[in-house]
């Protein structure tokens, strides 16, 4: 059964304050752990705007915040689906006829070169 994020914040709030547990990185990292797990990785992503890792109540924000994102976009998806691609299933069927042989392989460049302590030295190329 899927439990609402607002339930579950409500019920890790209540234990909390039940248990009189302080407010700190291990609050904020058992939190973390019980979120749905396409939260989760939402909030890892973010590039700006991650909750503060020693303040629940910040976690709380960003965790409904991004919830409510999702939701939006889960329903934007629904109400305008993607249109289906038609390029490998048609396109096989529109093959052009093989004119002469293949072209031969580009000459591979050499790698630059790898800093290594105080010189310089090349990596060894793949032979052919």
């Amino acid at each position: 059964e899927k439990r609402t994020l607002d339930k579950y914040i409500d019920s890790f709030w209540a234990l909390i304050e039940q248990a009189a547990y302080p407010d700190g990185l291990q609050l904020c990292l058992t939190f973390w752990d019980g979120l749905h797990s396409a939260l989760m990785e939402r909030i890892d992503n973010l590039a700006e705007g991650r909750p503060d890792d020693k303040q629940i109540a910040s976690w709380y924000k960003v965790a409904r915040d991004q919830w409510q994102l999702m939701e939006i976009q889960r329903k934007l998806r629904q109400a305008h689906p993607a249109p289906r691609s038609t390029s490998m299933v048609t396109l096989r069927h529109l093959a052009l006829p093989h004119s002469g042989p293949a072209p031969a392989p580009a000459t591979p460049r050499p790698l630059p070169p790898r800093m290594m302590g105080s010189g310089i030295q090349w990596p060894s190329t793949p032979k052919a």
